[in-house]
Formats: structure tokens, C-alpha cells, sequence
């Protein structure tokens, strides 16, 4: 989804070589072994929907400026090495560094940079990046006026901020490797299983399923210091949580995605040559309420063939959730508080704060902290609920409107036990209030087509969120729009995302996002529950590891072990 993903750190010790079946570099260093929760699906930038694919491509082939942060986006130079916006703020002329070539020795030149934006903004490609490029001159996404200077061209200024990170927030591709593909069907091109790269790391294998291998890019041409330390990194696909928690404790693994809370405690007793690191507000969860009916839209998408999708709309309301007082309710039902300390406390500490949004507290200026969150009140939702014509007239226990019960299936993704939970936390709770819901668990493959095709009634999700501020993949309307899962559809809020990415000012920007989220948060069209502070678990043998916002991976380049504690010698 749209977005830079996480990962963590753990510890190893007893292997003297690494997994079988992968072939020992030539190249000096140690080996990072990744727990890795997911399968890589495309490694084509424009298309990734997992966190593998996005992390991945971030290495191979990072964007053109390196990503720092400290309460909004910074970026320094890279494949840039330098840029400036004109007088007028409507253009940002680029220039790239001298030299970089792709692994076959192709030069990359500013006409790879447009190709990246144009795949992006194409109808054919379906990117959810496409916001990227909306706001730029059709006609120059970006100008190319030689092979090192290019620019783009905004077709209104607003925050520069947000501009740059849409300039510089497509991992790049390769004209001449990708120029005569098949748009339509760029996800089973073979560049997904052996991309060209001009990153400092490169796939050196991909076993479906089982292994993805990355290795320092022998033809790296970029900065000298970006050259890795490490010999390689051997991505282990575990879909299970428990199955990548006992791959650490066999010391199998030197890292783990999805740590909750109870086990991060537990290693720091049992395994104390692991260091434990609070990521920051970067991951938020909620519980999903389709505005829709999705069961109709079914229809219309079976009716529409090879054509255009159908606005969502002509499905019409959901039959249960289509009134905002109705999805309200279901909030006020749900103890987030208690949920929060149950999955995200330890003691007195707590790695969760109440989410009113998708806008992250890490984001200090444009977070709507002033927003009270909806309090635990299973009387008032059973009073809302009875207003709104919901009764138990047969004394079954479950609440029924015109001859139909109350009772929703919730989708989640399995392999993730704290969403699991909260799946059966929600199932609970809204029971005591005469609602039932059916919890399906699926692989995240069969979830997430699921939720794209808006085949549901309610799903337990979460976003990565972005370090800039645009909201249009999540909230914006219509049918183009594929990660507004719920499809909400408001022209209030509509308007609003058009303002904010209209105003140049951060500071009337900020106000707008604050009015936006506020908008939103009385819709309800989420349960918003919590933002994560992400516990990432380092081998304590790993150094020069920094926890970052943007990636766990944050400068894979200069991790790097001392030599009287390598563990992988081939």
C-alpha cells in the first residue's frame, strides 16, 4: 500500500553457517537472516502492495534523494545531488549525479526518472502511487532537458514539503528494461524476479515462498559510502508470528517482523544480548466499516466485465453500516482503552496511543491532537443503536431491523496475532450490545482482494502511514481510488484534500488536515483504534543500526559487525 514499511531486529547464535540451499558470497562481512511475514508479489515501483515489496524496492532501487525525519520529511542528496524550486514555486529543477549506471552498465539518466513517474500516472498501470504525479504538468512528469537535469513542473504550489516528497517518492526503473512491457500486466513481467538495480543491493535469488536473497550490487555507482558492510541479507518467508518468534529463539533468524508487546518483554529477560528499540508512531490499526453494499457491488463488478470499475456508490448503503450514527455506535461499544492495554501495555509502560486518524502524531504540526476520542459507552451505543430502529424482537440476543439480524462478517489477515485479537476483542465486545459478528480468517492474499473488491462488511486493518501529508489514497472518493477499502464518500472531505494540497502555507495547510481528520472522525467510517510504537529487537552483534520512521532498514548500508563477532564466515 501506499508507503515505506517496517520490519525488526533479533538476535542469533547458534548456526554456524547460514539457511541451506543458498550459495555463500565471495564478499567480506557478516549475514542478516530477516523473519519476513510476506511473500514478494512486484518489485516493480509503482505497483507494490506489501511491506516486502516496498522495502525491498527501497534498497534496490532507492528514489532519488535520501529520507530523513524529525516531525516532517527532510532529504539529502543521492542519485540528486542537488535542486531548487523556481521563483514562482511551480517548478523543481533537479540535478542527478554524474556516472550512475544500471547493472548491465546502461546509464541512468533523467529520462529513467520520467519513465518511473509517467508508469505511475498511466490509467493502464493502476498504481496506488498515482497521487504522486496528479498534481504535476501532464506534459512534464517530469521534463527531461538532458541526461542529468530534469524537472518537474507542479501545476499549483502547496505545501513544498508534500511537493518534494511527491517529486522524489517513486523508487526509479529502468527505461530500456521496461520501455516495450505490457502496462496492463506489468505485475507478471520478469523484472519482478531479476530487476535490473542501480541501488547498493541487488536480488540475488528469490525462491517463491521461501527465500528472498539480497547481496551488495557489485556495480554500485553511486556514493562511496552507501557501498554495504554486510556480505548479504537472506529474507526467510514465515507467514506465521508464532513460527518467526520460535525461528529467534532457535537463534535461526537475526530478525523479526511484528514483535508484540509480551514477547519483546520476554526476550529482554531471557535474551539479553538483544537490543530493543521504540520505532515511533508509524503504524496505526483500526476496524474498517464498509459504507457500501458490498455484495451488490459484486454484481456491479461482475456486470462491468473487462470495463471501467463502477463508483461504489451505485451500490448504495450498506444495509447495516450505510449511517454514520449506526458505525458510531459500534465505536462507542468497543473498550479501546482496555484493548490498548491489553495488546500494547507492559507494566507501566505503553506502546500504543488512541488514534483519531490516519494522519500520524509523528507528524507534530498537522496531527489533530485536539480531537477527543469517542469514550466507551456501550449504553449510549445500545440507545443509538434503538434509535436508529434496531431491536431484538424474537429474544434471540442479536438485534434485528425489518425481519433481518444484525450480524457482519470482519475479514483478517492471518499470521498477525494482535489484529486476531482484535478481531475477537470486537466480536465480544459488540455482542453485549446485541450485534454479532463473524471473524474470517484469511491469507493475505485472498484478504486483501477481499477488501480491494470491497467484498466485506467490516475488516480489521492498518496502514504505514506516509511522513508527508496527502490523503488521498485513503479518503479520497471514486472508484480509482482502490485503498479507500470502505469507500468513503464525502464531498466535504473531498474538498478538503483539493485545499490542502492547494496551499503553499504549512501552517494553513496544517489547519486544513486538522479540519479534515476532525470531518472524518465524526463519519466513523473506521473504528480508529491505535497508533503502534513499533518495538524493533536488534542482534546486539549488529552495529551502527539506527530505528528509523521511514524504515527499519534505515541505511542498511552501514550496518555492519565487528569482526570477533561475525557469525556467518561463508
Amino acid at each position: 500500500m501506499p508507503t515505506l514499511p517496517f520490519l525488526l531486529l533479533l538476535a542469533a547464535c547458534d548456526s554456524p553457517s547460514p539457511p541451506s540451499g543458498v550459495e555463500a558470497p565471495s564478499a567480506a562481512g557478516d549475514t542478516l537472516v530477516v523473519a519476513w511475514a510476506d511473500d514478494v508479489e512486484s518489485l516493480i515501483s509503482v505497483l507494490p502492495q506489501t511491506s516486502a515489496d516496498g522495502e525491498i524496492t527501497w534498497l534496490i532501487n532507492p528514489m532519488i534523494a535520501d529520507v530523513g525525519f524529525d516531525c516532517g520529511l527532510s532529504f539529502a542528496p543521492f542519485a540528486a545531488e542537488s535542486w531548487s524550486f523556481s521563483d514562482d514555486g511551480l517548478t523543481l529543477d533537479v540535478t542527478l549525479r554524474d556516472g550512475l549506471q544500471w547493472s548491465d552498465g546502461a546509464a541512468l539518466t533523467a529520462r529513467d526518472v520520467a519513465f518511473t513517474y509517467g508508469l505511475a500516472a498511466d490509467p493502464a498501470v493502476g498504481s496506488p502511487r498515482a497521487s504522486f504525479v496528479e498534481h504535476m504538468d501532464p506534459q512534464a512528469n517530469p521534463r527531461v532537458l538532458d541526461d542529468h537535469h530534469l524537472q518537474f513542473v507542479f501545476l499549483r504550489t502547496y505545501d513544498p514539503a508534500t511537493m518534494l516528497a511527491h517529486a522524489f517518492g517513486l523508487e526509479l526503473l529502468p527505461e530500456h528494461a521496461l520501455r516495450d512491457a505490457d502496462r496492463a500486466t506489468l505485475k507478471g513481467h520478469a523484472f519482478n524476479r531479476a530487476p535490473l538495480v542501480y541501488g547498493p543491493w541487488r536480488v540475488a535469488s528469490h525462491e517463491a515462498g521461501q527465500t528472498v536473497v539480497l547481496e551488495p550490487n557489485p556495480a554500485f555507482t553511486g556514493p562511496e559510502e552507501w557501498r554495504p558492510k554486510l556480505r548479504r541479507v537472506i529474507l526467510k518467508v514465515l507467514p506465521e508470528a508464532a513460527t518467526r518468534l520460535l525461528e529467534l529463539k532457535a537463534g535461526s533468524v537475526d530478525m523479526v517482523t511484528g514483535l508484540e508487546v509480551e514477547d519483546a518483554i520476554a526476550l529482554r529477560q531471557e535474551r539479553p544480548d538483544i537490543d530493543l528499540h521504540r520505532r515511533g508512531w508509524r503504524a496505526m490499526e483500526y476496524i474498517g466499516w464498509n459504507a457500501i453494499d458490498g455484495a451488490r457491488y459484486q454484481e456491479l463488478l461482475t456486470a462491468a466485465g473487462d470495463g471501467p470499475a463502477p463508483e461504489p456508490a451505485m451500490a448504495g448503503p450498506h444495509p447495516l453500516l450505510g449511517d454514520p450514527a449506526v458505525r458510531t455506535a459500534l465505536t462507542q461499544a468497543f473498550d479501546i482503552e482496555r484493548a490498548m492495554t491489553e495488546l500494547l501495555g507492559s507494566g507501566d509502560k505503553l506502546y500504543g496511543v488512541r488514534s483519531v486518524g490516519t494522519i500520524s502524531p509523528a507528524l507534530c504540526q498537522h496531527h489533530a491532537s485536539e480531537l477527543v476520542p469517542l469514550a466507551y459507552d456501550p449504553d449510549g451505543a445500545r440507545a443509538a443503536l434503538a434509535q436508529a430502529g434496531w431491536s431484538d424482537s424474537d429474544g434471540d440476543g442479536v438485534l434485528d431491523k425489518d425481519g433481518r439480524p444484525f450480524s457482519l462478517e470482519i475479514l483478517v489477515s492471518s499470521g498477525n496475532p494482535r489484529r486476531e485479537r482484535i478481531a475477537l476483542l470486537a466480536q465480544d465486545a459488540l455482542r453485549q450490545i446485541g450485534v454479532e459478528l463473524q471473524v474470517s480468517t484469511l491469507d493475505f492474499n485472498a484478504y486483501i482482494q477481499r477488501a480491494i473488491h470491497k467484498d466485506f462488511d467490516a475488516m480489521v486493518g492498518g496502514w504505514s502511514a506516509d511522513l508527508f501529508v496527502d490523503p488521498s489514497t485513503q479518503w479520497r472518493s471514486g472508484p480509482e481510488q482502490v485503498y479507500n477499502f470502505v469507500s468513503y464518500a464525502n464531498p466535504s472531505v473531498d474538498a478538503l484534500i483539493e485545499r490542502g494540497l492547494s496551499e503553499p502555507d504549512p501552517t494553513a495547510a496544517a489547519r486544513i488536515w486538522r479540519e479534515l481528520q476532525a470531518t472524518i472522525y465524526r463519519d466513523q467510517p473506521y473504528s480508529f483504534l491505535w497508533w503502534v510504537d513499533e518495538i524493533v529487537a536488534v542482534d546486539g552483534r549488529f552495529q551502527d543500526v539506527a530505528v528509523h520512521p521511514s524504515s527499519p532498514f534505515y541505511h542498511l548500508h552501514e550496518w555492519w559487525v565487528p569482526a570477533d563477532k561475525v557469525k556467518y564466515e561463508h
